[in-house]
């Protein structure tokens, strides 16, 4: 994940943070389905970086890291297509959009 951001002492933000990934990567997990004939294949990872704004709208998001598979990277595309809108940010990390990797890995 990218971008965390800290408190004046760091953890209650980061804490916070964490929280927030946690309840977005559960939304989006819930949105992925694996392509077909991905169960066959190696290990892949694909990071998708997204671009949340204070609302929860995902305003932007692309590939960060290519897994080698472009059935997989699609799904992974289409689970954040799907899952928008996001959950709003928390007050103390909305002063700004909030930009994250998502990490899609399989197996899990």
């Amino acid at each position: 994940m990218t971008g965390s951001p800290g408190g004046r002492d760091g953890a209650p933000a980061s804490i916070r943070f964490r929280a927030y990934y946690d309840r977005i990567w559960a939304q989006i997990r819930s949105s992925w389905v694996l392509p077909e004939g991905v169960t066959s294949s190696t290990s892949l990872v694909t990071v998708v970086g997204i671009r949340i704004a204070a609302d929860g709208e995902i305003e932007q998001f692309w590939i960060e890291k290519k897994s080698g598979n472009d059935y997989y990277d699609q799904s992974a595309l289409r689970a954040i297509r799907k899952a928008n809108p996001l959950p709003p940010l928390p007050e103390e990390l909305s002063s700004q959009p909030l930009e994250v990797g998502i990490n899609f890995r399989y197996p899990e």
